[in-house]
């Protein structure tokens, strides 16, 4: 076969491949190198794998908890202080786009629609605001996403080498973020919901892939707690129980500029995660979503409920830990990209042929430029104040 001819084959993927790296161009371009409050910690995490004096302050004991992303940097310490942060983000914003094609041509076999699903994932809100800054999010995306991967392409194929490593994957991917290891869920419950295996064998897979998972999981909470007295869940908890406290409401209320002060407790708690729900895909990724799923129910194709509802606990994940931006919720983008490329498909399909190959690069577009707009100008807020109005 020629390069043209392979050209020619691969033409979505190379395209949204291609999509991938100008947007990475254009994010460095309108917001430049992007720091967090976050983002300090996981360079003196670096300094501190590099045998560096670091000083030892309570915040730093979250980024800790997640040192894979800082130790995979080290290599690329040399480009500057953090740099490597940078690079590591880059490489895993495109192999994550990458996955989420192969993903939707796993599901749906339609590499026209896989592009869309990878623009929709590469274009999206969070990954303008945090994707390629100086966070370790982009990493646990990653092994999140990888996971979702190799486990439908053991259900294609029975490779049962795929779920050990699966497994060891998911587990290392913890060490990125906890989030990075939600995988294990949707394994799991694709596992679960399987006619194809008894329960014997069930069980085994369970075990083939937790025992894996486990290991890096376990071996990293002893080393926390023999050497700077807490785990991830005794961290976990004790924020947990801050946040919804009323000493934790107290202290959002009375955060200046906060547009909590007069709402209760429970309007407080809605509205922050409604919010954070809301940027995670933004206003024209989640109508997409919803009239894909719309199509779906009225589809009612077996394999793919089966696909979703096995996505669905890890995507309402972000719902037990207190939310703190669209980072959290963004764990939902996966499934909600996959309804959002059926809408794409449906909406296309209300047009003849070739006004149908002009909507859908407008909508597109509009899905792109209107999350770069609210990244600039951060109106998203003004559109979550309404939502305040109305729970009021």
């Amino acid at each position: 076969m020629s390069i043209s001819e392979k050209i020619k084959n691969n033409k979505y993927l190379i395209s949204a491949l291609a999509f991938t790296i100008l947007n990475m161009v254009a994010i460095f371009w309108f917001f430049g190198f992007q720091s967090y409050d976050d983002s300090n910690g996981y360079i003196d995490i670096i300094h501190l794998f590099q045998g560096k004096e670091v000083a030892m302050n309570p915040g730093l004991s979250w980024e800790l908890m997640a040192p894979l992303g800082s130790f995979i940097a080290l290599p690329f310490e040399f480009l500057g202080d953090g740099a490597g942060i940078i690079v590591e983000n880059a490489l895993f914003y495109f192999f994550s786009a990458y996955l989420i094609f192969k993903i939707i041509q796993l599901i749906f076999h339609n590499e026209k629609q896989a592009f869309w699903g990878s623009i929709l994932f590469a274009g999206s809100l969070p990954m303008l605001k945090f994707g390629l800054s100086y966070m370790t999010d982009m990493g646990a995306w990653f092994f999140y996403i990888l996971s979702i991967f190799l486990t439908l392409l053991y259900l294609k194929n029975r490779n049962e080498k795929l779920i050990i490593i699966n497994g060891l994957l998911s587990g290392i991917g913890t060490l990125m973020k906890t989030d990075g290891g939600l995988g294990i869920m949707f394994f799991l419950m694709m596992i679960l919901l399987s006619k194809e295996f008894n329960l014997k064998k069930k069980f085994f897979k369970a075990l083939k892939f937790g025992i894996p998972f486990l290991l890096p999981v376990a071996i990293f909470q002893i080393y926390l707690f023999s050497s700077f007295g807490f785990t991830t869940f005794s961290q976990y908890s004790s924020y947990n129980q801050w946040f919804f406290s009323q000493q934790g409401l107290e202290e959002l209320r009375a955060y200046p500029g906060s547009v909590y002060s007069d709402l209760n407790r429970f309007t407080i708690i809605i509205y922050i995660y409604a919010g954070e729900f809301l940027k995670a895909f933004g206003i024209l990724g989640l109508f997409f979503s919803l009239i894909g799923l719309w199509r779906e129910w009225l589809q009612k194709s077996k394999e793919r409920i089966k696909i979703y509802l096995a996505l669905l606990p890890a995507s309402l994940s972000f719902l037990i830990f207190p939310p703190t931006d669209s980072r959290l919720a963004f764990i939902s983008t996966p499934l909600l990209i996959l309804w959002a490329t059926q809408g794409l498909i449906y909406l296309k399909g209300l047009f003849s042929e070739n006004k149908g190959k002009i909507v859908i690069p407008i909508l597109m577009t509009g899905y792109v430029v209107f999350n770069y707009y609210f990244s600039i100008v951060g109106s998203y807020r003004l559109i979550i104040l309404k939502l305040i109005s109305f729970i009021k």
